[in-house]
């Protein structure tokens, strides 16, 4: 009887003391999104990076911000073992192979974008740049399509370079990150008309890792934050970010 009360006893203190218990975890942040994220002196910094270690901490992990690195070799460090959460990825059948989705959390405001001045209108199939590393990731292919476009692959900051010099006629990507991009590199930019888009993202980990034992609690996490208005405040933050 000594034996078992000792058990139960164990056990009892064992569950008292799991929210205590923190799993760490690697965790790695997309390329600079414009009023989402930054980094400064090699930190990330930025609502997007306050809101996910709110979430991780939630969920009972210990977030290890992985450093800044294009989003290729953070997918190629991610398949490794190196990483073992993405903050912020969107779901294609391939990535699900290696990647456990939680949430969504994110629904990105997209749009495409026009230098002012040009006639994009008129064209039959314009040149619309694209970020490479959202290649094969839906609902791309759903708005090249409506675009009538022809798609350049390229990283984010090239690709403002391009719609500048006038080598692609379109840049497609997130709201506040295109309008911070052109601000920054003194571009006016103009949205095409009646063509908002939205684009879904997840929390994803890697399967592989000990981390993975933690995705129920992520996932409820991510439900508790948005139904506590997290994702309101989020929104919030982000638009004050950009009037500064």
């Amino acid at each position: 009887m000594k034996t078992k009360l000792h058990i139960l006893l164990a056990g009892l203190i064992a569950g008292l003391s799991w929210p205590t218990l923190a799993q760490e975890c690697v965790v790695a942040f997309p390329e600079r999104l414009g009023n989402w994220a930054d980094v400064k002196d090699g930190r990330y910094s930025g609502p997007l990076i306050e809101s996910t270690d709110s979430i991780l901490k939630a969920a009972g992990i210990s977030a290890k911000h992985h450093g800044e690195d294009r989003w290729q070799n953070i997918l190629s460090k991610f398949d490794a073992g190196d990483i073992d959460i993405l903050a912020v990825a969107v779901k294609t059948p391939e990535r699900e192979q290696t990647m456990q989705f939680v949430g969504p959390w994110l629904n990105y405001r997209w749009g495409p974008f026009y230098l002012e001045g040009t006639d994009v209108t008129s064209m039959e199939t314009p040149r619309v740049g694209v970020n490479r590393a959202l290649q094969g990731v839906w609902p791309i292919p759903t708005y090249l399509t409506r675009l009538h476009g022809e798609a350049h692959w390229d990283t984010p900051e090239q690709l403002m370079q391009k719609l500048s010099r006038g080598e692609i006629d379109v840049i497609l990507g997130e709201y506040e990150a295109i309008l911070t991009r052109a601000s920054e590199l003194n571009i006016a930019v103009r949205e095409l008309p009646n063509t908002e888009m939205r684009l879904t993202a997840y929390m994803a980990i890697n399967k592989k890792s000990a981390c993975a034992s933690v995705s129920t609690r992520l996932d409820r996490a991510i439900r508790d934050w948005k139904q506590q208005g997290g994702w309101d405040s989020l929104l919030v933050a982000v638009q004050n970010t950009g009037r500064r």
